[in-house]
C-alpha cells in the first residue's frame, strides 16, 4: 500500500520495513505480548476475539464474542467509514477531496512547509481522519487486507530484495515457505 498510495520509492519503502521488522521483534520479545497476524485476524475475526478473550481471561460468553465481532468485521468497518465519509463538514469535505486530488508527495511539501502546523490550528491532520469513530477514512484498501498481495504488487527486484532481506522474519511468520 505504502508504494501504491504514496509512492514509496523502494529506499523508504525498505527503510520502513526495516523499522517494522525491528518492532515486530522488539514487541514480540516483551512479556505479555499478544501477537497475530492481521490477514489471520482480518480472516478469522471470530476466532481473533475469542483469541484475546481466552488471552486476556475474560469470561465472555459468545454471544458477546460474536457481537465484537461483528461491530469490527471488515463489512461494517466499510459502512462506518461511509458514514464517516458523509458526516465530513463542508470544509472537511473540501480537504477530503483536495487530499485526495493532490499529486503524491503534495502532502508532505505542506508539512515540511508548516503548513499542515496550521491545518491541525484548524481542525485538519494531513491524513483525513474520523475522531469520533476512531478510523482514518482511507484505513481500507481495495485488497482489503488480502495475504500475499506483496508478492503481486512488488517489482521481481523488490521481492527479491525483500525475501533476501527478510528470508528470516518471512519464515518465522509464515509468509514464506
Amino acid at each position: 500500500s505504502a508504494k501504491r498510495i504514496w509512492k514509496w520509492g523502494e529506499k523508504r519503502l525498505m527503510g520502513n520495513l526495516d523499522e517494522a521488522i525491528q518492532t515486530y521483534y522488539l514487541v514480540n520479545s516483551m512479556p505479555h505480548v499478544f501477537s497475530q497476524k492481521y490477514e489471520d485476524a482480518v480472516g478469522d475475526l471470530a476466532a481473533t476475539t475469542k483469541a484475546i478473550s481466552v488471552y486476556l481471561e475474560l469470561e465472555a460468553t459468545d454471544e458477546i464474542l460474536a457481537s465484537i465481532a461483528q461491530e469490527y468485521s471488515l463489512e461494517r468497518v466499510k459502512q462506518v467509514l461511509k458514514e464517516s465519509r458523509a458526516d465530513l463538514s463542508l470544509l472537511g469535505k473540501a480537504y477530503y477531496y483536495v487530499h485526495k486530488k493532490m499529486p503524491p508527495g503534495a502532502m508532505r511539501m505542506l508539512r515540511k512547509a508548516q503548513i499542515g502546523v496550521l491545518l491541525k490550528r484548524i481542525g485538519f491532520t494531513t491524513l483525513p481522519f474520523d475522531h469520533k469513530r476512531g478510523y482514518y477514512l482511507d484505513h481500507i484498501s481495495n485488497r482489503e487486507g488480502a495475504e500475499g498481495t506483496w508478492q503481486t504488487e512488488l517489482t521481481a527486484r523488490e521481492i527479491q530484495t525483500i525475501t533476501g532481506r527478510y528470508s528470516a522474519w518471512l519464515r518465522e511468520t509464515g509468509y514464506l515457505k
